[in-house]
């Protein structure tokens, strides 16, 4: 979806409490502003109407009262409709202009509603000639509507050279309730920028401001509650939010725009803005995070839901008691020393207070030693990662960073990696001049603005953590401000994806949010710019908002809505950022983190093919969508044989037994970093050669199920298969009852992806030639499917499932049994048997197709017998043998098969239709025998109408199946 856009009103500004609320304030006029007479209403006349004000009354009846009921007792005027909705009265006054006057005015007016339902009340103003004639005519609004209390409305005027006078009209049109009027006045035009308030949800106020001729290098936000506003920080950005405004109060803001040299160019109007006394919750959970202020004291700062309860923090025994639903405290501690939150009486939250001193995250001393040490040994992986990064930094322009502007914010991520492992100042100096090259792409963004940001976040955290030793104070202060300015553009973003209330699973959250917090994490208690305030209550509202992701976006085993290629991106993005909120103590992620089987999932749907190839489901594509993701994954590995897997796929695709032996490309840090040392790998290798076959991966929640025979070489069998049991915001899939197959350096069965209005790229059945109705591409089904039945197969990788997708493809019935047999049996490597039945109440045509890769041999042979393939899909393995996919179909009466355009396609049409569909691959093209009402294929007896009754350790053999 595209990115929220907020547009500020140049001629017609209404403010309002909880919203916009601008105004101008006065400036030294450099030529005379016209005069409106008693603006204020003090003076008034026998029967209530105000001196110097003249009354338009053309339709209904209202009245006009005078009362000292205004702001602070002032005086104001109340035009009150007697007549409901039918009444129109205004209070007209024309002001003279003469040539000397200024030619841009405001006219300014304060004005109070109550019970304005409907029509056009407005403070009119128009432009008229010497002859009386209008050449400025009424501007459309702003109207007032609805009860409100005091604020302030403006209108801006350019007076044309003919211009002779000004109709100034507190009006109300057509509506019944009151407005109330005072301060009118009329000033000359003459600042230099803009700025507008905003209340947020969470009582955090947006600011948002231009000055459209000024070059400022910074500029610093002032507020203030009573009296001229005060110092509240710096920024380099046009906007930033006030994350420390209190519920109930009320702030004026100002923001100058400062020079070099500290010389004030320019200053916004002032704009005002009311925080409610209730506002949203900071966090969903309660969160604590804290780190050292050196000389034994730490910063301790903490955020619950409200009516949490009696908080209090403990250090080693001691407490202090806390006031507030959010706040920070210094207490008596060291890095590394236990801190938890406490609410009446038992812990909510813990943290460890991180480290004050650089490298914080990720690249301890024993980290460093680490790389060192397998440098010095000839780790062939960390020497093939640290040498692809050395020789991306010898040539920047070569490298294979991203062409989209930030291509020295990965050289700097690249450099400080390299100054942090070596200490060679020449790095440390080439990751600053990366920050000064790619700083230009740290800018707000008409389209995916989080998402670039959450880029550039992700970057600036390492470089300048790693890096920042070897910088000089002003090259720190440079890198400090970009990292603002990341934020402070990111605090005031709004986009649907990360908005939405009790829905965080979208990747935005997981790309932006985490990120932002890594960054500010490694930049805590650095910077002078804003207070520690502002950036610790914005640490803890990231990382609940990471928490939530990670419990919103993923089930236990790692399946996300969108697929591998977004789990992939989002991994990039969310786990280095996690590894750095936990090497800095912050504990609030790692529960839910933890509960998620990420690597469980790699190793079901990430091949070992050449081009890393993936079980598709959700969005995603084929292949291509692996670099970094592996050794990501290494720090997760449950034991010495799940890291063993791990590594045999990464040495595959992209390390020392890969033909490119990329290591993982621009991601390399990571391979470098996280690649297990010569002894750790020996271990895993002899683990992972011992270990049973991996079980089949269920998902019943999402409708996901992944199988998978080996983790060996391309020849692995991968079987997916996806139902859609689930909804939520983001990109989806029209996946029901889909197929994804790879085997023997082979895709069988692909999926559509992004290709939601294609049906024919799709390995799945479809309803009158269509996938399942969708709205776009973010809702293409309604997630109404349902797993009935699942169970691995012992001693095997393969399973059963039984599934009902009728709510999805909105029929009926919609029933599919299914059973992936990963076991060779006699000439058969593996075999997937698919009983699918649909009905509904009206006739259909109802098509059940495959689609291989490119380059599969399909070939159809119609008058062949049930016993032998009606199809067969002709590929070669790793080794360049021949390999067959034989499709046999049962009952094949009524039944039109066809191959369109490299798609395997069989329909039937009518009110009611079922395919017995059973796919076995091996060497050659297999032929079979009906035995019962099964059949028999090698050594394996398929019982194609009763496959629910497949159990133990998968497809009996055709003898102890003898009988059914």
């Amino acid at each position: 979806m595209r990115p929220a856009r907020r547009a500020l009103r140049a001629l017609a500004v209404l403010a309002a409490v909880a919203a916009i609320l601008t105004f101008a304030a006065p400036a030294p006029a450099l030529a005379a502003a016209p005069a409106v007479v008693n603006g204020d209403f003090g003076d008034a006349d026998g029967d209530g109407a105000p001196d110097g004000w003249s009354r338009w009354n053309p339709a209904g009846t209202a009245a006009v009262s005078v009362a000292a009921d205004g702001p602070d007792g002032r005086t104001a005027a109340t035009i009150a409709s007697t007549s409901g909705a039918t009444a129109r009265l205004a209070l007209t006054q024309r002001v003279a202009v003469d040539a000397a006057a200024a030619r841009r005015i405001v006219v300014r007016a304060l004005v109070r509603g109550t019970g304005l339902d409907a029509g056009y009340s407005m403070i009119r103003v128009q432009v008229r000639d010497a002859a009386g004639a209008v050449i400025v005519p009424v501007a459309s609004g702003p109207y007032l509507r609805g009860t409100f209390d005091w604020r302030i409305v403006e209108t801006a005027v350019t007076l044309p050279d003919a211009a002779a006078s000004i109709s100034v009209e507190p009006m109300l049109d057509r509506t019944a309730g009151s407005l109330s009027v005072t301060g009118v006045e009329i000033v000359e035009d003459v600042a230099s920028g803009s700025l507008a308030a905003v209340v947020g949800d969470r009582g955090d106020v947006e600011l948002t401001w231009s000055f459209p001729d000024v070059d400022a290098a910074e500029y610093r936000v002032r507020r203030g509650t009573t009296g001229s506003p005060a110092w509240l920080r710096t920024t380099t950005a046009p906007t930033v939010a006030d994350e420390t405004a209190e519920p109930g109060a009320t702030y004026t803001y100002v923001v100058d725009a400062v020079d070099d040299e500290g010389v004030v160019l320019a200053s916004t109007p002032a704009a005002t803005a009311t925080v409610p006394a209730a506002v949203a919750d900071l966090v969903e959970s309660p969160t604590v995070v804290a780190r050292s202020t050196g000389d034994g004291t730490a910063r301790a700062s903490w955020a619950v839901p409200s009516a949490t309860g009696s908080l209090a923090l403990r250090v080693d025994g001691a407490t202090t008691s806390l006031a507030g639903a959010t706040g920070s405290v210094e207490l008596a501690a060291s890095a590394g020393d236990a801190v938890e939150l406490i609410a009446d009486g038992v812990v909510v939250a813990d943290a460890l207070v991180g480290g004050a001193v650089h490298p914080r995250a990720l690249l301890g001393a024993d980290d460093i030693a680490r790389v060192q040490s397998s440098l010095d040994a000839g780790e062939p992986t960390v020497v093939g990662a640290w040498t692809a990064l050395v020789n991306r930094l010898a040539d920047p322009a070569t490298a294979g960073y991203s062409a989209n502007g930030s291509a020295g914010l990965y050289e700097a991520r690249d450099a400080a990696f390299a100054y942090a492992v070596t200490s060679d100042a020449a790095y440390a100096q080439q990751a600053y001049d990366g920050l000064v090259d790619g700083e230009a792409f740290i800018i707000a963004r008409d389209t995916n603005m989080g998402l670039e940001l959450g880029r550039a976040a992700l970057l600036l955290a390492p470089a300048y953590d790693w890096a920042s030793p070897g910088w000089t104070d002003a090259q720190r202060a440079h890198a400090q401000a970009m990292m603002l300015r990341v934020s402070e553009l990111l605090s005031t973003y709004h986009h649907d994806n990360l908005d939405t209330a009790g829905d965080k699973a979208s990747n935005w959250v997981g790309v932006t949010r985490s990120t932002e917090l890594a960054m500010l994490l490694v930049l805590a208690g650095d910077q002078t710019a804003a207070s520690d305030d502002a950036l610790d209550r914005r640490i803890l509202f990231l990382a609940d908002q990471v928490a939530q992701h990670l419990e919103d976006g993923y089930t236990g085993t790692g399946w996300m809505q969108e697929g591998w290629d977004y789990l992939h991106y989002t991994e990039l993005y969310l786990f280095p950022s996690i590894y750095t909120a936990q090497s800095v103590g912050l504990t609030a992620l790692d529960a839910a983190f933890a509960d998620i089987d990420f690597t469980g999932l790699a190793l079901h749907v990430v091949s070992s093919r050449a081009a890393g190839d993936v079980a598709q489901f959700g969005v995603s594509g084929p292949n291509g969508q692996v670099d970094g993701a592996l050794p990501l994954l290494f720090p997760l590995a449950s034991d010495a044989s799940e890291l063993g897997q791990l590594v045999e796929i990464h040495d595959a695709v992209h390390g020392t037994a890969s033909a490119a032996q990329r290591f993982d490309g621009v991601h390399s840090i990571w391979t470098a970093l996280f690649a297990p040392t010569a002894g750790e790998r020996s271990a895993a290798l002899a683990a992972s050669a011992a270990a049973v076959d991996l079980p089949a991966l269920l998902d019943p929640e999402s409708g996901f199920a992944a199988f998978r025979d080996d983790v060996a070489d391309a020849d692995d069998a991968i079987v997916a298969t996806s139902n859609r049991n689930s909804q939520h915001k983001g990109w989806a899939a029209a996946e029901t009852f889909s197929l994804s197959w790879i085997s023997d350096d082979t895709t069988w069965a692909m999926q559509g992806g992004k290709a939601y209005a294609d049906p024919s790229a799709w390995s799945k059945p479809l309803v009158d030639g269509q996938l399942e109705p969708y709205e776009n591409q973010y809702r293409t089904v309604d997630g109404q499917g349902a797993t009935l039945d699942s169970r691995a197969f012992a001693g095997q990788g393969g399973g059963y499932l039984e599934l009902d997708g009728a709510a999805n493809f909105g029929v009926d019935v919609a029933h599919r049994s299914e059973v992936v047999d990963l076991e060779p049996r006699g000439p058969s490597t593996a075999i997937v048997a698919i009983a699918d039945d649909f009905s509904d109440d009206t006739s259909h045509t109802w098509s059940w197709q495959l689609r291989p890769e490119s380059g599969v041999v399909i070939a159809l042979d119609e008058d062949a017998a049930e016993a032998e393939p009606l199809f067969t899909f002709t590929s070669a393995d790793a080794a360049g043998e021949p390999v067959v996919l034989s499709g046999f179909v049962l009952d094949r009466e009524g039944l039109d098969a066809e191959v369109d355009g490299g798609v395997l396609r069989l329909s039937r049409t009518g009110p009611a239709a079922s395919f017995r569909i059973v796919l076995a691959t091996a060497g050659e093209a297999l032929s079979a025998s009906i035995v019962g009402e099964g059949i028999a294929i090698g050594g394996a007896y398929v019982p194609v109408d009763d496959l629910g009754s497949v159990a133990g350790s998968g497809l009996p053999t055709p003898s102890a199946a003898h009988g059914r």
